[in-house]
């Protein structure tokens, strides 16, 4: 499967210091709500943090999904995508269960991301509910980049 946890082709340094950028900015989010909020107020303290720090943010994103090449109706939704690059799915939950770990994952699959974070703003301490994934099978694509449409 491409889509690796343990990245063998890192990002670039640019997409990298973009994905640390975006992980102070959640962090910020997280110090200032804290636990135990619907998953819907963390989303729109990350879009004001994010944008208030000069990125950009598309909140629930339309993914695609092909069969055999074709467009089916079905579609996921991502929960964010930054700077055109990269991938958000935000958790406010006790744990993070494998389903969590699967959605993410196909989420990263779909988009033109190549990299992507699972965070669960519910866990304690904060960093281990961040869970970093690199799809290496895609070409790199510097933040700001068009997505495919």
């Amino acid at each position: 499967m491409p889509v690796e946890r343990e990245a063998s082709r890192e990002p670039s340094v640019q997409l990298n210091t973009t994905g640390t950028q975006v992980l102070n900015a959640l962090t910020e989010v997280r110090r200032e709500l804290g636990t135990g909020l619907p998953e819907r107020a963390y989303v729109e303290g990350s879009v004001r943090e994010l944008r208030g720090r000069g990125h950009e943010i598309a909140t629930e994103v339309d993914l695609p999904i092909c069969y055999k090449g074709e467009r089916l109706g079905a579609r996921c939704r991502a929960d964010a995508i930054v700077d055109r690059a990269i991938l958000l799915e935000f958790k406010a939950v006790e744990t993070i269960l494998p389903v969590h770990v699967a959605q993410t994952l196909t989420y990263l699959r779909l988009s033109a991301c190549r990299l992507g974070y699972l965070v669960n703003f519910d866990a304690v301490p904060f960093g281990k509910g961040i869970r970093r994934f690199v799809d290496s099978s895609k070409p790199e694509r510097p933040p700001g980049s068009r997505l495919r449409e």
